[in-house]
């Protein structure tokens, strides 16, 4: 991916935020802006309840969370019949690298960190990690050709 492309995902996640979207929304709409693809109205509302760690509880982040559903739409099963090794190892691979950027995938345990890790209060750190997110899938799209 080039660093103009780059950088234009990293400015869309931050106005995003400004505008008023959640992680987990920010990154179904990145997706659909950068790769043509569309989700229907019912995915980005289910998107929602996947913000601050699932439904505000703190758990797993929910860029991440939307991130393992993309993957999950383009290499998952329709039933068990099906294999489920590719989201599988997709899945593992992202969240690892998420892990050793931030040290955890649990919200809670980011945004207590957050002022160290990265020089700013909880939450406001939010649209750095989703930008990192949505490059992450978008580069996933174009390596794997979903796009």
């Amino acid at each position: 991916m080039d660093k103009n492309l780059k950088e234009e995902i990293t400015s869309y996640a931050v106005d995003e935020f400004k505008r008023g979207y959640f992680c987990s929304e920010i990154i179904v709409r990145a997706f659909e802006k950068y790769t043509n693809h569309t989700f229907s109205e019912e995915i980005h509302r289910g998107m929602t309840a996947f913000a601050e760690g699932i439904g505000s509880s703190g758990c797993i982040c929910g860029a991440a969370s939307a991130v393992t559903f993309i993957i999950s739409t383009f290499e998952g099963r329709a039933d068990n019949k099906k294999n489920y090794k590719n989201a599988f190892n997709l899945s593992n691979t992202f969240m690892k690298e998420f892990k050793k950027e931030y040290g955890s995938a649990c919200c809670r345990v980011i945004t207590k960190n957050a002022a160290g890790k990265l020089g700013f209060g909880k939450f406001k750190h939010c649209p750095y990690i989703t930008a990192f997110c949505a490059l992450k899938i978008v580069e996933l799209a174009q390596k794997r050709g979903w796009v």
